[in-house]
């Protein structure tokens, strides 16, 4: 997980190599929340929370294999 302050999230996959890149969008409920994102945790549970300023806590999901974000 690498955050951005300006553009969200770049989320790397060791097994393809690539990166996947998550940032807000208006018109999607389950985008990240704001792409000023200021910081990422793991919890003890494997929850990931991205903490995003402006746009609050998002809790990081696996749908289809892409990540969704609820607010």
């Amino acid at each position: 997980w690498i955050s951005t302050y300006d553009t969200g999230l770049d989320v790397y996959n060791p097994s393809t190599k690539q990166f996947q890149f998550y940032s807000h969008n208006p018109k999607d409920s389950r985008s990240l929340s704001s792409n000023k994102v200021t910081s990422v945790f793991k919890d003890s549970k494997s929850n990931i929370w991205i903490a995003t300023h402006g746009g609050g806590l998002n809790r990081a999901y696996l749908e289809n294999g892409r990540y969704k974000f609820q607010h």
